[in-house]
């Protein structure tokens, strides 16, 4: 983590922005969740795209034009996977949406100043290239046939062939672990995560005095 960077920000009254990610499957809406409960504003980048999709009629006319469909599930069969084809659509559709929600989350971390910590979760931070975005990085782990078993669980209509394309569209963990300052493992129990979760908030507080 730049510590430099940190205690800058907080030096000048702004509030400290950390990013929240992990791969499909590893529980970031939960753990988006016990922040939430512990009282610091939580916005999930997922959220956002969800309301733009919804309200932006220039969105809405793009994704008519490009995708043929305002579905978001629609949308993801076209852009997950490793395809030349995929890939190009994923990229033409990240060059049209990330300055909306840039855009949005300045306007949220404004409506929030009054707070010293903010967390935005996001999917996708580090294939976006988002880094420079935030103070720190939080990474949540897990293992990877757990992974695999929650997905199933949780997205029942989706076959192994879209589960794997979803997958194999992501940065592998490893390289995503290597890359963040904080890292919260969630191979286990929920009381576990909440323990886990806290005890990385409480570093991240210590480590710049907020």
């Amino acid at each position: 983590m730049s510590v430099t960077q940190t205690k800058k920000q907080t030096e000048s009254n702004e509030p400290m922005l950390i990013g929240l990610t992990g791969n499909i499957g590893s529980g970031k809406s939960t753990v988006a969740g016990i922040i939430k409960e512990m009282g610091i504003p939580c916005i999930s980048s997922d959220e956002i795209v969800h309301e733009l999709y919804a309200k932006d009629t220039e969105l809405q006319k793009f994704l008519i034009d490009n995708f043929g469909s305002l579905d978001k599930k629609e949308i993801a069969r076209q852009i997950f996977g490793k395809t030349e084809e995929k890939i190009t659509k994923r990229k033409l559709l990240e060059s049209e949406v990330h300055p909306k929600v840039e855009k949005y989350l300045k306007n949220w971390v404004q409506e929030n100043k009054k707070h010293k910590l903010l967390v935005n979760d996001v999917p996708l931070l580090f294939e976006a290239n988002l880094e420079a975005r935030f103070s720190g990085i939080i990474f949540i782990e897990i293992d990877e046939k757990l992974q695999l078993s929650r997905i199933q669980k949780r997205n029942p209509e989706m076959s192994s062939d879209e589960i794997q394309n979803r997958i194999n569209s992501q940065m592998p963990q490893k390289i995503k672990k290597n890359k963040s300052d904080y890292i919260i493992l969630n191979n286990s129990t929920l009381t576990d995560l909440i323990q886990n979760v806290e005890n990385t908030v409480n570093l991240i507080r210590n480590a710049n005095k907020i």
